[in-house]
């Protein structure tokens, strides 16, 4: 939440009904300013709702994100699969070709690009990050997952 103009200071009401909807479709609305940044149950939530400089002060490993995607791509051909399955969440050049191409055309309820690049991004939880080594296959691939899935 921004300060005013001219504002130094910025009062917020921890609100679900004060702050804008930042988990649109979420039935579960929580408030993550009760938080207190640098508690030991701040560092145990998940990373992914941290600011990212708070994530990676945890420790909390950054394991998919268009960057990576896309530096990846020349590497080997498994990392240029990935990246054409994932280009659409993370390309200017996809967007653009998108907007010309009727049948690429997003409705009404279309997300940004800036959205789709923030919903590729994961974290490994500090917590899991022998896991993840011992999981990982050196080249950047992690051999085998866990899904969890949660609904509201």
């Amino acid at each position: 939440v921004k300060s005013g103009p001219g504002e130094d200071l910025n009062h917020v009401i921890c609100s679900i009904d004060a702050l804008p909807d930042v988990l649109p479709g979420d039935d579960d609305k929580h408030c993550e300013c009760l938080l207190t940044p640098g508690s030991a149950f701040y560092q145990s939530v998940n990373p992914m709702l941290m600011e990212k400089e708070d994530a990676e002060d945890a420790g909390a490993t950054l394991v998919s994100s268009c960057e990576l995607f896309s530096a990846a791509r020349k590497k080997r051909s498994e990392d240029k699969t990935q990246w054409e399955a994932v280009e659409g969440f993370c390309s200017e050049a996809w967007e653009q070709k998108a907007r010309s191409d009727k049948r690429l055309k997003g409705g009404s309820r279309r997300m940004s690009l800036d959205t789709r690049r923030h919903l590729l991004s994961a974290r490994i939880d500090v917590r899991f990050r022998s896991v993840l080594k011992s999981e990982s296959n050196g080249a950047g691939w992690i051999t085998r997952g866990w899904i969890s899935f949660v609904a509201g």
